[in-house]
This record gives structure tokens, C-alpha cells and sequence, in this order.
């Protein structure tokens, strides 16, 4: 899974979870939505660090981490 879907995943999470609690839906889903969010956190957190989809170019042996300008 690409690490931007994820991202959308969570977001759409975590907006749900605000949008139930401001509208006063179920408080045992409101309950639910919350224990649930650690792990939808978690989950995004190791999709997008083990995304593999983007090519990153290999550095000079002078260059720094993070300084293609020297």
C-alpha cells in the first residue's frame, strides 16, 4: 500500500471520530472510535516508513543526508 493512501485512510479516521463526537452520534461508538485510533496511528506509522514506491537517488560520498546542493 502506497504511503499516501494510508495517509487519506487515517485522515478519514480521525475525521470521523471528530464529526461523532462534535454530532453526538453513539457514545459507545464514539468509545470504539477512540481505542480503535492507536492502531489506525501505529498502522500509518510503518505504512509509510517501509514505503518502498518512491525512487530516491544514491548520494556522492561528499554529499550530506538531506544537502544535494554542495
Amino acid at each position: 500500500m502506497k504511503a499516501t493512501t494510508a495517509i487519506l485512510i487515517a485522515t478519514l479516521y480521525l475525521l470521523a471520530f471528530i464529526i461523532s463526537i462534535h454530532t453526538q452520534v453513539s457514545e459507545s461508538l464514539v468509545y470504539f472510535l477512540f481505542a480503535f485510533s492507536p492502531v489506525v496511528l501505529i498502522w500509518l506509522a510503518i505504512t509509510v516508513l517501509k514505503d518502498k514506491s518512491e525512487e530516491y537517488p544514491e548520494m556522492d560520498e561528499e554529499q550530506e543526508w538531506g544537502y544535494f546542493h554542495k
